[in-house]
C-alpha cells in the first residue's frame, strides 16, 4: 500500500511540473500536418499557443497561428482544455465553434525544456506537430 501512494506521488508530482513548465506564451516556429496518407506537410507558421489557468490536472489552452499553403494564408484558431496524463501524454478537450467538445485523445510532449518545446496532436485532419519557443 505504501509503494502505491509512493507511485501516485511521483505521478502527481511530474503533472505539476509538467504544468508549470507549460504554463505561459509560447511562439510557434513551426508547423507540420501529417495526413492519414502518410504524406507530411511542413509549414513556416507565425502565432502562438498559450497555456494556463490549472485547476488540477486541467488546464486552459488557446492556440492562434497563420500559415502558409499554396492557396495563401490559412488560419488555426482553437481553445480548450488540456488534461495532463503524466509527463508525456495529453488529452485535448477541443472548443468548437457550436459550443460542443471534441476530445482529441491522442496527444503526446516529445521534447519539453524551460525555452522549447514540441508537441503533436491527432484529429480527423491527421496528425498536428508544432516546435513552440518561449
Amino acid at each position: 500500500m505504501l509503494l502505491l501512494v509512493g507511485f501516485l506521488f511521483v505521478g502527481c508530482d511530474k503533472v505539476k511540473k509538467t504544468q508549470q513548465t507549460l504554463t505561459g506564451v509560447w511562439t510557434v516556429i513551426q508547423y507540420k500536418i501529417t495526413a492519414p496518407t502518410g504524406l507530411a506537410y511542413f509549414y513556416e507558421a507565425e502565432g502562438s499557443m498559450s497555456f494556463g489557468s490549472c485547476d488540477g490536472e486541467l488546464c486552459d489552452y488557446s492556440l492562434k497561428i497563420d500559415y502558409q499553403d499554396q492557396g495563401g494564408t490559412l488560419q488555426k484558431h482553437e481553445s480548450g482544455t488540456i488534461d495532463l496524463q503524466d509527463d508525456e501524454y495529453f488529452f485535448l478537450y477541443r472548443d468548437n465553434p457550436d459550443g460542443t467538445v471534441t476530445l482529441l485523445d491522442e496527444g503526446r510532449i516529445i521534447l519539453m525544456t524551460k525555452d522549447d518545446l514540441k508537441i503533436e496532436f491527432h484529429d480527423e485532419i491527421g496528425i498536428h506537430e508544432f516546435v513552440l519557443q518561449k
